[in-house]
């Protein structure tokens, strides 16, 4: 989703660069940040058009009037899956702003696609720690439980085993540590994340002796670099429940 956060993020990013007008637009035409801020809120009768058909539009003096408040430019869908999340426009004579056009489009839908994704991975950790805070607290793996753990990229199988790390010394290093798991467990049936103050988790679930040992082999390396990390490593066990 195109916030308006985002929509004016784009617009200060993009004018910086550029020194032109842009404009940042909702599917449904309301203009939600430009660098006329006079225009905020109205809506642009080329963007529906760009919104619908997904198509570039070009407004010049031959076709301004077939579009009701809109001033000569360069109107460009911003893709996302093949969904338009909006329309980012340049105001100026198309002859002149052609050529950064496309530039202007791939670089307002790299900065939304990583928004995009930046916000998936956060809801993501947050519903690691949900689910890990429930089963540790001895909570009843009821629907709603049930529903979080269908969320997850993998499924829950036995065995079960939990890793904790903490840090006696916390440093500004500890900020590596999310990173570093990520990293670790990319693509890994793990559910790994922050559990208390300077205190992390690792869930790892079917997972198998191989690579439990090249887990604890990239821990104790990284341990080495962090001197004050403990690192305790609970029992296997059959069920979610234990």
């Amino acid at each position: 989703m195109l916030t308006k956060k985002l929509a004016e993020e784009i617009v200060h990013q993009t004018m910086l660069r550029l020194r032109r007008n842009i404009n940042v637009i909702s599917p449904t035409g309301v203009i939600l940040a430009s660098g006329d801020k006079m225009r905020v809120e109205n809506i642009h009768e080329g963007a529906l058009y760009v919104a619908k058909s997904k198509e570039r539009l070009i407004i010049n003096k031959e076709n301004i009037d077939a579009y009701p408040n809109t001033k000569p430019g360069i109107n460009m869908p911003i893709m996302y899956q093949d969904e338009v999340l909006g329309v980012i426009g340049i105001t100026g004579d198309s002859e002149e702003i052609l050529e950064i056009a496309n530039l202007v489009q791939l670089t307002t839908e790299i900065m939304t696609h990583q928004a995009i994704v930046e916000s998936k991975s956060e809801w993501q950790r947050k519903n690691n720690d949900y689910i890990f805070e429930a089963l540790v607290h001895g909570s009843k793996i009821d629907a709603a439980l049930q529903e979080r753990i269908q969320k997850l990229p993998f499924s829950l199988e036995a065995p079960f085993q939990i890793v904790l790390l903490s840090l006696d010394t916390p440093s500004s290093a500890e900020n590596s540590l999310p990173l570093f798991f990520e990293d670790l467990f990319y693509k890994q049936p793990v559910l790994s994340g922050h559990s208390q103050l300077h205190e992390y988790y690792i869930l790892l679930t079917n997972y198998d002796e191989q690579k439990k040992q090249q887990m604890m082999k990239a821990l104790r390396k990284k341990k080495h670099k962090l001197p004050s990390l403990q690192i305790g490593v609970g029992p296997t066990v059959p069920n979610l429940s234990q």
